[in-house]
């Protein structure tokens, strides 16, 4: 009996592990759903955070969809024909302004990049 509890311990520490892994991969693979609670502020519909935060309603809707932001479901129907739902506007707002501090690089660097393109469609005519 003392062989098959040890051989049940080690089972379950291995699957404790493998599943453990699983999940870590999945979450780091940027997994649609958000694990963190969500976060308390001004809840909107998109239009309504656009009209809000300056963003466009299709991509607040993307980054709803993607999972970089958060958001709460509003029909609950089991096979609605488009889902709706809310988005908070603070959220929406830190993502854009994220995404607007990101570098791009130097305007030398991109005039350069666009010469390369120019010339290797001038080549393929």
């Amino acid at each position: 009996m003392n062989e098959t509890n040890t051989l049940a311990a080690v089972l379950e520490t291995m699957l404790d592990k493998m599943v453990s892994a699983r999940v870590d991969a999945a979450l780091s693979a940027g997994s649609r759903y958000s694990t963190t609670a969500p976060r308390p502020g001004r809840w909107m519909t998109s239009p309504a955070a656009a009209r809000e935060t300056g963003v466009l309603v299709k991509t607040i809707r993307a980054w709803a969809n993607e999972g970089r932001i958060q958001k709460r479901v509003t029909n609950r129907a089991a096979d609605p024909k488009q889902q709706k739902f809310k988005v908070n506007a603070d959220e929406v707002a830190a993502v854009a302004e994220q995404r607007s501090t990101v570098h791009v690089g130097d305007p030398e660097d991109i005039q350069e990049r666009a010469r390369r393109v120019l010339a290797a469609r001038g080549s393929r005519r």
